[in-house]
């Protein structure tokens, strides 16, 4: 599937710094090699897969059941949000470390969370970690910047030696390793719009590009990045998996009695009632919507308790993108007219 919502993409950690390290007139002909290379590789389609030794990462959106890549992160404006980070390597690709740098666009995205970011299996086995490093496009040499207009917060899994991947990183299929959690500008003119330079590969201020590569630092595999787009939705108040919002409890919350509501609805039960909101497809029971398909089906029961259990997500419904993705994000009081259903 051809994707048509990314931003920039580079191959090898060396492009980066020769790139911003040129002159202009350098670099412009650097950008427009890569831009070649990366044309070529895109419209080979399975070529992706069968590079051997070259780490892939996509930065955003989601890949379903089939392996095909959802290349959009939907929010609303002034509201937290995920964004998920992806890797796939060729067959002789067993990551012993992993430096990754998330940057973002300074108008979009005013904010990263260290606290807020999460790490998924197997990078939960890691012996250490840490998210951190939020680095601006204005760094002193001997540091490094990020280009203009983009800040970035980094995910380092060791500190040059101390500590390595236990298990090390090793999937031949797309596989969800982390999110980043970063917050929308408050700019009332941005909703109905979609950016596709959003996300950018970050720049670390000490270790520079994303690197990954073996215990010895002998061999940096080549990383080739994706980067998906934002389109930005007006917001809805409500916490996705908090399924029985209608009973109007604050503050709201996805637990275990939510998943014991969502089975009653589909056994009919009058007790579990929809809190359907008034929105972009008209009434819908987002919150509900736990697999993000704007649907509300029995796979939802499934997606919820996988989330509650730490395994996965929660997604949402891209046409109601909630206010609040955790407790953490809620305001003191429940806003006028909460929870609002219809």
């Amino acid at each position: 599937m051809l994707s048509t919502c990314f931003a920039f993409r580079f191959v090898s950690r060396e492009n980066i710094y020769n790139i911003f390290f040129l002159n202009k007139e350098e670099a412009i002909k650097k950008l427009s090699i890569i831009a070649i290379v990366v044309l070529v590789v895109i419209l080979s389609g399975a070529a992706l897969a069968q590079t051997p030794d070259t780490a892939y990462f996509w930065n955003g959106g989601y890949f379903d059941e089939e392996y095909q890549w959802h290349d959009t992160v939907y929010t609303g404006i002034n509201q937290w949000f995920y964004v998920p980070i992806y890797f796939m390597g060729g067959p002789d690709v067993t990551l012993e470390y992993v430096d990754y740098p998330l940057a973002a666009r300074y108008d979009l995205i005013d904010e990263f969370s260290v606290s807020g970011c999460s790490l998924y299996y197997p990078l939960t086995e890691f012996c250490a970690y840490m998210f951190c490093c939020h680095n601006d496009d204005d760094t002193e040499p001997p540091f490094y910047s990020n280009p203009p207009g983009y800040h970035s917060l980094s995910f380092l899994s060791n500190d040059r030696g101390l500590s390595y991947l236990d298990p090390p990183l090793h999937s031949e299929v797309p596989l969800h390793i982390m999110s980043f959690k970063v917050h929308s500008v408050n700019n009332t003119t941005l909703p109905g719009h979609i950016f596709s330079d959003a996300f950018a590969p970050g720049i670390d201020p000490v270790y520079g590009p994303a690197n990954s590569g073996d215990t010895l630092g002998l061999f940096y595999y080549p990383l080739f990045i994706s980067n998906a787009c934002l389109r930005i939705y007006q917001s809805y108040s409500y916490i996705p998996g908090d399924v029985n919002m209608s009973v109007g409890a604050w503050p709201p919350a996805a637990l275990s009695a939510d998943v014991t509501y969502l089975v009653n609805y589909f056994r009919g039960m009058p007790t579990s009632l929809t809190c359907n909101l008034n929105g972009n497809l008209g009434l819908f029971w987002a919150s509900a919507d736990v697999n993000g398909d704007c649907n509300i089906i029995s796979s939802d029961v499934t997606k919820l308790i996988s989330a509650l259990r730490g395994v996965s997500q929660v997604n949402f419904c891209p046409n109601y993108p909630p206010l609040w993705l955790t407790q953490a994000d809620l305001p003191a009081e429940a806003p006028p007219g909460w929870p609002g259903c219809e």
